[in-house]
């Protein structure tokens, strides 16, 4: 198809996630069948900026695509190319590679604290960082006393007030990392009576259930 100019915006700064702060960022770039997209630096968009460069969450090339630059940094953090052409890749066109946010560095793994910290020198090649957090059962509001709460205490019997006659939920208080139905071991579906006992036996000391993150 005919040719088409996108404009560079944003400040350089480089590949770094930051790019995508306030600085003309876009989120999903589509170059459709045949498509060509020539990005430009036309406007003068920014301070003492003599190229501007592009931020792309996701840069999407369909078959017979071409993406171009003239000159100027494009930025991406995630490339799916399906049969496109992008000359500069690599040299005017590269990635960031790395977290953004810290659900970005979800690992499904409910005993960790998942965080975006590519400057953590235990943080992986993403920039991610994943601590296990040890947790009792029934420790609803691990977040409140971090890094761990020794056990249940006052905020988990607080949550499971909060959300009683809403319906369990993760999200029923401030910090909640696990569902506030607790009762029978795994939940039920419900939010009840059994689920205020039941915290209140572990704010006690006992535990009816395996402690889920030892």
């Amino acid at each position: 198809g005919a040719g088409q100019f996108l404009e560079a915006a944003g400040e350089d700064r480089g590949a770094h996630a930051s790019g995508f702060v306030d600085n003309f960022a876009m989120g999903t770039l589509e170059l459709a069948d045949q498509a060509s997209v020539n990005v430009i630096d036309a406007f003068p968009n920014q301070v003492n900026e003599p190229c501007e460069a592009l931020y792309i969450d996701i840069l999407r090339l369909n078959p017979g695509s071409e993406f171009t630059t003239g000159g100027c940094k494009v930025y991406y953090y995630n490339l799916e190319n399906d049969g496109g052409s992008i000359p500069g890749l690599g040299i005017d066109v590269l990635s960031i590679g790395g977290c953004l946010v810290n659900a970005d560095c979800n690992d499904g793994d409910d005993c960790t604290v998942d965080t975006c910290d590519p400057g953590n020198p235990g943080a992986d090649s993403f920039g991610c960082v994943n601590e296990h957090q040890p947790r009792l059962f029934a420790d609803i509001a691990a977040s409140f006393c971090p890094p761990t709460c020794p056990q249940p205490d006052l905020d988990d019997i607080q949550c499971v007030v909060d959300d009683f006659g809403d319906g369990p939920s993760v999200d029923g208080c401030a910090g909640s990392v696990v569902s506030t139905d607790l009762a029978p071991c795994g939940g039920d579906g419900l939010l009840d009576l059994d689920d205020i006992l039941t915290v209140l036996d572990a704010f006690a000391q006992v535990y009816p259930c395996p402690h889920p993150c030892p």
